[in-house]
């Protein structure tokens, strides 16, 4: 199953992504700085059930309106077919859950749409990070919403995940990875294929 973790600066994709995969692969840090510049690949070998799962981390700085930096970003993003011979199951869209969803990350969305077309959305599943620091309720959280993330919900069938990248409880992590690799198959079969 490839996945690609897509999303603006800071919102925990590399987190996510060491999640994923189980162990720390990806380079984090501790503050909303662009760690990740270039696309970073990992597999994990999912032993249960035999099948294997490969994370592509991008950069994210698609909040930015600099057409020079969205270039750039496209330019590395553009690798992707060359790492996925056969396609991308899903686009694994990362939005931070500890703040509030600002003209930032309406920029963000914008410019994904640009670099992956009008389409991205029906192969995406939202993942919302800070599951831990949440203060509502996941329903409470979604009815809270911005139009935006309502609007984007809609046209990618609802396929929503809120994770937690800081849980040590294997049991919590295991059950959250399972979740978002059943949305993922879901959206693939959907599709009748990859992205």
């Amino acid at each position: 199953l490839h996945m690609v973790l897509i999303g603006k600066t800071g919102v925990g994709k590399s987190s996510t992504g060491n999640s994923i995969i189980g162990e720390d692969v990806f380079k984090v840090a501790t503050v909303a700085a662009t760690v990740t510049t270039k696309c970073n690949f990992h597999i994990r070998t999912l032993k249960d059930v035999g099948s294997k799962l490969a994370i592509l981390d991008t950069p994210g700085l698609f909040a930015t309106v600099n057409k020079e930096e969205i270039q750039k970003i496209s330019e590395e993003l553009c690798k992707i077919p060359t790492v996925f011979h056969d396609g991308i199951h899903a686009l694994i869209l990362v939005i931070s859950g500890m703040s509030r969803f600002t003209e930032e990350d309406d920029n963000a969305l914008k410019n994904i749409q640009r670099v992956f077309g009008e389409g991205f959305l029906d192969h995406t599943v939202v993942l919302i990070t800070g599951k831990d620091s949440l203060k509502s309720s996941k329903e409470e959280y979604l009815a809270s919403a911005p139009q935006t993330l309502s609007d984007i919900l809609k046209k990618c069938q609802e396929r929503c995940i809120f994770f937690d990248n800081v849980t040590m409880d294997a049991t919590v992590r295991r059950k959250q990875l399972a979740k978002l690799i059943t949305m993922a198959q879901e959206a693939v079969k959907r599709r009748k294929g990859p992205y």
